[in-house]
């Protein structure tokens, strides 16, 4: 590994230990410094998505979607913690966990197992091994919420989230993936040293929150049913 790599290496790692404590210490807090947090990542996200989409060959038509997205995206993460149930906290917390264990075991898959590429003219590092690790983790991590709190109802619902909301935080990765390389960006921003920009920490994040957040409305409307 060269001294750069080595570098890098240790940015991240070090962003990570202030930023992953501090993230989920917010989200268990709630009220306002969970709505100010949700408003800094929407502001930093959006002048980033706007930076970017005017290298596009449609900026006010990116910008449009882009507004739309992100908004749609963190309205749900900030609906989430605010819903009126009991343990809504650990449940936003769960849905972290599951974006955190989708991206990592989809990250060891990928690069334990390799394989055919997922879709390599998006994401060259993808792959099919890597997609059905994150399923599996992502599944895997929700029926651990299950068995500690009884999230969910019952095992195999909470597995069944899990994968769906792991599908979503790989989907959500891709469609920014896409908007990147359309624009000839490698990283969203520099904001977060080692990792880039805000955008980059949470696209997968935007479409896993509201498909999460239509989980538990299905889950709920379901169980009040039988």
């Amino acid at each position: 590994m060269s001294i750069r790599n080595l570098s890098d290496l240790r940015q991240r790692v070090i962003s990570s230990c202030v930023i992953v404590p501090l993230t989920l210490l917010i989200i268990y807090l709630g009220m306002i410094p969970f709505i100010l947090f949700v408003v800094f990542l929407l502001a930093v996200s959006l002048h980033e998505w706007m930076a970017m989409a005017g290298n596009s060959k449609k900026p006010r038509k990116d910008k449009i979607i882009g507004l739309a997205y992100l908004s749609m995206g963190l309205g749900a993460f900030l609906v989430l913690r605010q819903l009126p149930i009991e343990f809504a906290a650990y449940k936003t917390l769960a849905l972290i966990f599951m974006i955190w264990a989708a991206d990592t075991g989809a990250f060891a898959a990928g690069k334990t197992i390799g394989g055919k590429k997922l879709c390599p003219a998006i994401s060259p590092g993808k792959t099919w091994a890597g997609l059905i690790g994150g399923l599996l983790a992502g599944g895997l991590t929700a029926l651990a919420f299950f068995l500690v709190f009884g999230f969910y109802g019952t095992a195999s619902v909470a597995f069944l989230i899990g994968v769906v909301i792991a599908c979503a935080s790989q989907a959500g990765d891709l469609i920014i993936s896409i908007f990147k390389r359309r624009v000839g960006v490698k990283d969203t921003g520099t904001i977060i040293p080692g990792h880039g920009g805000i955008l980059d920490r949470i696209d997968s994040l935007l479409l896993a929150a509201p498909v999460y957040l239509m989980c538990l409305h299905l889950l709920y409307a379901w169980m009040a049913w039988s």
